[in-house]
């Protein structure tokens, strides 16, 4: 193994292009590990609603790595209560909004004497002519109408769950924070609204609207409950609900006043009741952004039988057997008139996943908490938790998977202390900010990002200053064969004719994928599925193919311009 010396910033030079960043901010004491990771270059000031100094600057580390806002604050520190607490809310683009709480202590009780909202933007601090700071502003407080009432009134405290930010430019204007509240319409057969609080124009607001849906999808908006929000583009926030489906709402709509929400369902069957089973699907299954931002991603982990049936299952052939599943959202139309379909677009299977060298060692469980590249779709980050053992620091493993070929781009095993690990859970956002501070760069996000090598972190190592990459995993990853001998043509057509329901088109092109795989993986891992799912595996194996041969062609035809 080679040690090679890094800032914690990715392969490249400079800031990584994106961020996996934790919601907790860390405050910065002198023996904290955030004062010295903290980066000056990113730090902006304001004062508070009392009139105290806030410094907010940031920890950035490249993916599967967790970044951090970090913080300082000129009032004194209680020893009882610890320093104000501070969270990111909401991020996009070049902008984050975080929230500050002050406390106080009466008597044996702590209570919470104010929330102040800030936002903290990057903007093109590197890029700018002339380049300039990070600015930190603090935004107005909004007070519900029966709170203003109280002797010591509360703003409204915005939820990470309900709560989205779009910034679209430096105008006023172009800034939105939004927190949805989903309604009975008032009577029986009404449809469900959308109760709005908006931050715009400077301004805060609350915006009702009906929520358009599809016939027939009323029932399952009744059950409503928002687990997470995702910018889309620089004009739509999407409310999401992991068991049910989504809402789509153009923040900008220039029309009239009136907001458009629109809710649309997950691929994925709906919950036979309304018990509660957040906890489960938040460490399985998240809808994300890819592609800079501007399309949908839908990751779905889930326990499978040995027959291939989904759900848990007490087969003993089937222990800690998994199913990966991805989709993309594809949108036509405005929103007066839009038409939204998910399209599957990836299948890993646990089999493929643990044939892999350099998988060795990380426990064979469902990996939890997925998180999609910003830069490739094809690309999924993934926490491994390990088993506790008393006396031991409890430690996870990071995986960095790339769905279209199959291979592992990075593992990483750190333990709870590690200052690179994840808050344990869905406590994170993903965020571009880190690429502002990058002075010459493409000037944006493309498709055609050079995926990153293969690189293996220990937790004994795992410092600012130590990442140990091992090139000879990159070959030995790229095959779970592991010099498998590959059935004749005959055999491999014999194998496709048993697969049920399998068009004659697809199983021409399914015998070419297979009878051209020089390495054997796609036939190693076709016969370690269960027959009803090879029929889909390869539905997903022919479509990556295929796009991979466009992918290919189009760059020879660029080259030769």
């Amino acid at each position: 193994m080679e040690t090679q010396p890094t800032d914690g910033r990715g392969a490249g030079a400079g800031y990584p292009r994106w961020v996996i960043l934790d919601r907790e901010a860390e405050y910065l004491h002198v023996n904290h590990p955030c004062s010295a990771a903290a980066d000056a270059k990113t730090e902006a000031a304001t004062l508070s609603s009392g009139g105290h100094t806030v410094r907010v600057s940031l920890d950035l580390r490249a993916p599967p790595a967790a970044s951090r806002v970090c913080y300082t604050c000129s009032v004194p520190v209680d020893p009882a209560l610890g320093p104000p607490y501070m969270s990111v809310a909401a991020a996009h683009g070049d902008s984050l909004l975080v929230l500050v709480s002050f406390s106080y202590q009466e008597g044996y009780e702590h209570h919470t004497d104010t929330i102040d909202k800030y936002l903290y933007n990057a903007g093109a601090a590197a890029a700018a002519d002339p380049p300039r700071p990070p600015s930190l502003v603090h935004l107005p407080a909004y007070y519900n109408g029966e709170e203003t009432t109280l002797p010591s009134p509360l703003p409204h405290d915005l939820d990470e769950k309900t709560t989205g930010l779009l910034r679209r430019g430096e105008a006023e204007a172009d800034l939105v924070v939004a927190d949805l509240i989903v309604k009975d319409g008032g009577e029986a057969d009404a449809p469900k609204e959308a109760e709005l609080l908006v931050l715009r124009s400077g301004e805060w607001s609350v915006v009702r609207a009906p929520i358009v849906h599809d016939d027939g999808k009323a029932e399952e908006l009744s059950f409503w409950e928002t687990d997470m929000v995702v910018p889309v583009g620089d004009r739509r926030l999407c409310w999401v609900d992991l068991c049910r489906g989504i809402i789509l709402c153009d923040m900008f709509d220039d029309g009239d006043e009136t907001l458009r929400p629109r809710y649309f369902s997950l691929p994925i069957e709906p919950p036979a009741d309304d018990r509660d089973r957040r906890r489960c699907q938040m460490s399985k299954r998240r809808v994300c952004v890819t592609n800079g931002g501007t399309v949908l991603k839908l990751v779905d982990v889930s326990p499978r039988c040995c027959c291939g049936r989904r759900g848990a299952t007490q087969c003993d052939h089937s222990s800690g057997v998994f199913v990966i599943n991805t989709w993309t959202l594809h949108m036509d139309g405005d929103d007066d008139d839009m038409a939204a379909y998910w399209t599957m677009d990836a299948m890993v299977d646990a089999t493929e996943l643990w044939s892999l060298d350099a998988y060795a060692g990380v426990p064979r469980i469902n990996p939890q908490f997925p998180i999609v590249s910003m830069d490739d779709p094809d690309i999924i980050c993934f926490q491994v938790p390990e088993e506790h053992k008393i006396g031991r620091k409890m430690q996870s493993w990071y995986i960095m998977l790339d769905t279209s070929s199959k291979t592992l781009m990075s593992v990483c095993r750190l333990d709870e202390s590690s200052s690179l690990q994840l808050s344990y859970g869905y406590a994170y956002f993903v965020s571009t900010v880190s690429h502002c501070f990058n002075s010459s760069d493409d000037g944006g996000f493309n498709n055609d990002v050079t995926k990153p090598a293969l690189m293996i972190i220990d937790d004994k190592v795992a410092t600012k200053n130590n990442i140990i990459a091992n090139d000879s995993l990159q070959s030995s990853c790229e095959s779970s064969a592991k010099n498998s001998k590959v059935n004749s043509p005959k055999e491999i057509l014999a194998l496709l004719q048993e697969i049920p329901e399998l068009s004659r088109d697809d199983l021409l092109r399914a015998y070419s994928l297979l009878c051209y795989d020089n390495n054997g993986r796609r036939l190693s891992s076709l016969l370690g599925l269960p027959m009803s799912l090879r029929k889909p595996w390869l539905l997903m194996e022919i479509k990556a193919s295929e796009a991979c041969s466009v992918c290919c062609a189009c760059r020879a035809d660029m080259q030769n311009v």
